[in-house]
């Protein structure tokens, strides 16, 4: 089973999503089997397995271990479900689970292990495009069922399929015709679960005058829709009249920090964050202390802050609010990066631009600069997951580039977004006097 041991290797590095190149990383890989339960392991096995001293044939009960860590029983097993006859038996049974119209618990095992194998949520989305597409609805939503396929759709911090596969459903919703849009999405708002795994947990905010916009608003509509569904829709509605039209977003009731407790930190971060938007808004000073009084005391309570905080920064960078902004980043950043060592390239990418924001605000060119150009631009574009931050990427570069040509580079991209977006707020003049 030698032949397996390279493809092991690769399959931790996947797992933990960093190569296991040096020491520190093998600390880190280290710390996730701890974190996961998986103990008996020492730095020097560690080391030895990914060629950082002198090899030694590990013993059997190690790869047990490491087989554990990506979800198996045991390192036969593993080898088992690498075994190409595996293979073929996965997907001949894909091919036979593509024409049912509900999943049972025996497609789901064979989902998930066919997930796990391939590290792609392609396959995920090529049965649900099948799906729609012969009108099986029960068999979409089940395909986004999150207590069916617990481990796919785990939210952790940045090694799970979630936001990748509703991405690319949203890249599809975005892609069809228009009479098949007009045909398919007044099915898919009334599937329960896909509302919950693609819908509300993309954001798509720069197609809110769009496609997604008007999905939103069809749900608005609908009878049955939850009290927390109410709140997302009409907090993000009243964003997107503000970005489009400069509306100034409707007051909403304040909620206590137990009212709170009830909801996901990703909304939890939105509505504290439209309460700062709209007490800056309305000059109401109290109501943003109190948000952010209330967003210290939740998150005093929590081990991960990414989601609480994501989209509390949004409404902090469209105000330009840098004294909030410099105190998110200080309390979330170490706490952030820190979590299993493991973030989401949409993590490193808003933290690294907030401070080169703050950097550029404070006169340190030269660090905002060396920022600036050591963030990755390829994963966040248009239609990808956070978008929207780019309007801040390039106001950025916008101040930062001494050629004039540069700069108006940035600028021309900028204003380009900003039309394609419908976003009158990111004018020609917000982004001249962004840090005035």
């Amino acid at each position: 089973m030698e032949r397996y041991e390279d493809q092991l290797r690769l399959d931790l590095e996947k797992k933990v999503g960093f190569r296991i190149a040096n020491t520190t990383e093998a600390k880190r890989l280290l710390n996730s089997f701890l974190e996961n339960n998986i103990n008996g392991l020492s730095l020097s096995t560690i080391r030895r397995f990914f060629g950082l001293i002198e090899p030694k044939k590990p013993h059997a009960s190690t790869f047990n271990k490491f087989a554990n860590y990506l979800g198996y029983t045991s390192y036969n097993h593993y080898v088992r479900d690498k075994n190409i006859n595996s293979q073929w038996f996965l997907e001949s049974e894909l091919q036979k689970i593509k024409y049912k119209d509900q999943l049972t618990s025996e497609d789901y095992d064979i989902i998930f292990r066919s997930l796990k194998n391939s590290q792609s949520s392609f396959m995920h989305v090529s049965l649900f495009e099948y799906a729609v597409s012969q009108g099986k609805w029960q068999f979409v939503d089940d395909l986004f069922n999150h207590f069916k396929l617990p481990l796919y759709f785990q939210q952790n911090s940045g090694t799970d399929f979630t936001v990748k596969n509703a991405n690319l459903v949203h890249i599809w919703m975005n892609s069809i015709s228009e009479s098949e849009f007009e045909r398919v999405i007044p099915q898919l708002i009334r599937l329960p679960h896909f509302k919950s795994s693609v819908l509300y947990l993309h954001i798509d905010l720069f197609h809110m005058n769009h496609r997604y916009g008007r999905i939103l608003n069809a749900i608005f509509e609908l009878p049955d829709t939850t009290e927390e569904e109410r709140l997302f829709l009409r907090l993000i509605r009243a964003l997107s009249r503000y970005l489009s039209n400069l509306e100034i977003p409707p007051r909403e009731e304040f909620l206590s920090p137990e009212q709170l407790s009830f909801l996901p930190d990703q909304l939890v971060g939105r509505y504290l964050g439209y309460q700062v938007l709209t007490g800056k808004l309305s000059q109401d000073h109290q109501l943003v202390t109190r948000a952010w009084e209330t967003m210290l005391k939740l998150a005093s309570t929590r081990s991960k802050l990414s989601f609480l905080f994501h989209e509390f920064i949004s409404a902090l960078l469209i105000l330009n609010e840098p004294k909030l902004l410099e105190k998110v980043f200080e309390l979330a950043f170490d706490t952030i990066f820190d979590y299993v060592h493991i973030h989401t390239y949409l993590d490193v990418f808003i933290y690294n631009l907030i401070d080169a924001l703050l950097s550029y605000r404070a006169n340190d060119h030269k660090r905002a600069t060396h920022l600036f150009n050591n963030l990755n631009t390829k994963k966040v574009e248009i239609g990808n997951y956070g978008d929207y931050y780019l309007f801040f990427y390039d106001i950025l570069g916008f101040h930062l580039s001494n050629n004039k040509n540069n700069s108006q580079q940035y600028l021309n991209r900028y204003l380009a977004m900003a039309d394609v977006a419908g976003f009158k707020l990111f004018s020609e003049s917000y982004c001249r006097h962004y840090f005035d």
